[in-house]
């Protein structure tokens, strides 16, 4: 179900109601390289429904998800030449919250050349930006020579002091409102789908995640699911 909701989000779906019908719709030939193999006579049995994927995701666990999909684009994001840069910013979903009305608010890490988002974080409703700075960093994987940019919030003695000792230690070692995960995933999967179209050379990214649902190579070929 995780590899079809990330098939759905890159033809642009942006809801869970969206990538319920287009896996409803999915061509045969994406399904079988999946590994779907439907009954010819009842196919909508064996494909999730949109309340099944919404059920799941809203249980998924958020960190462990950023955490894959941000190495898997790391690791195919071109060799950089240079100094390499980070962006350290925060953002809120529009028209998302949780239990009781929070706002869910992500902290999340840009590479300035790339534009790849490389980690991301849940800012809870018991803590801040300033507080999760450190652990989303501790989620990147190799920050020698790495130059970290930020606002004025993260402007902290101890966030450069993290800094120094990470680069000290690696040198020596050489939408909608929604419940529980769900809205965290959908963004997650956004980052994965225009990480996707930014490591295949795609430019123009809105145009990119124009809805194409009836291609059943596009997906598959730029996920690697082939």
């Amino acid at each position: 179900m995780l590899a079809l909701t990330a098939c759905a989000v890159l033809p642009g779906a942006t809801s869970v109601l969206v990538v319920g019908e287009w896996i409803a719709d999915a061509p045969l030939n994406l399904l079988e390289r999946l590994g779907i193999r439907l009954d010819p006579l009842f196919p909508q049995r064996l494909l999730p429904a949109e309340t099944t994927v919404r059920r799941l995701l809203a249980r998924i666990d958020g960190d462990a998800l950023d955490w894959t999909v941000g190495r898997w684009l790391a690791d195919r994001r071109p060799k950089a030449t240079g100094l390499r840069g980070l962006a350290v910013d925060g953002k809120s979903l529009r028209g998302a919250a949780k239990a009781k009305g929070r706002k869910i608010h992500l902290l999340a890490t840009l590479e300035h050349t790339t534009g790849l988002v490389l980690a991301q974080l849940d800012v809870g409703d018991k803590t801040n930006e300033i507080t999760c700075f450190q652990p989303l960093l501790d989620t990147v994987a190799d920050l020698a020579g790495v130059a970290v940019t930020s606002d004025a919030m993260h402007a902290q003695r101890e966030h450069a002091d993290h800094l120094l000792g990470r680069d000290t230690t690696f040198a020596e070692d050489a939408f909608q409102l929604w419940t529980g995960n769900a809205p965290r995933a959908m963004a997650t999967w956004r980052n994965l789908a225009i990480g996707a179209l930014r490591t295949a050379g795609v430019k123009n990214i809105a145009a990119g995640l124009r809805p194409n649902a009836r291609d059943p190579h596009r997906p598959l070929a730029l996920l690697d699911l082939g």
